[in-house]
């Protein structure tokens, strides 16, 4: 078969519409230099959608104050020392806390939380008074806090005493 010659296509592009002026991000950022009131809005709405991706809502959401009701459910029966003692793991003490484990582990690891010191199948453990201890005092925390930083010195100083006095040492 010959081959046509065809013209090229031509694309048409949509029409464009123009868009006001209180559209974009040059107009926002000058609103926000110069607008204290709408700064202020902006921040209130951004620190909301943090807490809602944070903590699935918006305000203070402590869950520790309800896992310590029943704080015998998080962790299991294991043996430390030839007795069936009841102890949490690492991932349990952090279900216990409303944190994820890696969260926890890096807490663990950063010195903001004493780490487990009883030897079980499962590895390393708290007991119960020791992971009662402890979420008392990060509840507390939580309670006046979102967030646990490593500039929170006394709460540190107040959990490793707390856990050392649950330990008897």
């Amino acid at each position: 078969m010959a081959a046509r010659n065809r013209p090229p296509r031509v694309r048409r592009r949509a029409p464009t519409v123009s868009k006001p002026p209180s559209w974009g991000s040059a107009y926002r950022a000058k609103k926000y230099k110069n607008d204290v009131q709408f700064r202020e809005t902006a921040k209130e709405r951004q620190r909301d959608n943090y807490r809602k991706r944070a903590h699935g809502t918006t305000g203070t959401v402590n869950p520790m104050r309800a896992n310590l009701r029943s704080l015998n459910s998080f962790g299991n029966n294991r043996s430390v020392r030839g007795r069936m003692v009841l102890t949490f793991t690492v991932v349990e003490m952090a279900d216990v806390l409303g944190r994820s484990t890696s969260i926890y582990k890096r807490w663990l690891s950063l010195g903001q939380a004493p780490a487990p010191t009883h030897q079980t199948i499962d590895g390393h453990a708290y007991r119960l008074p020791e992971a009662r201890a402890i979420a008392h005092v990060l509840a507390d925390h939580f309670d006046e806090f979102d967030y646990y930083r490593q500039d929170h010195r006394d709460t540190r100083r107040e959990l490793h005493a707390a856990f050392d006095f649950a330990r008897g040492v």
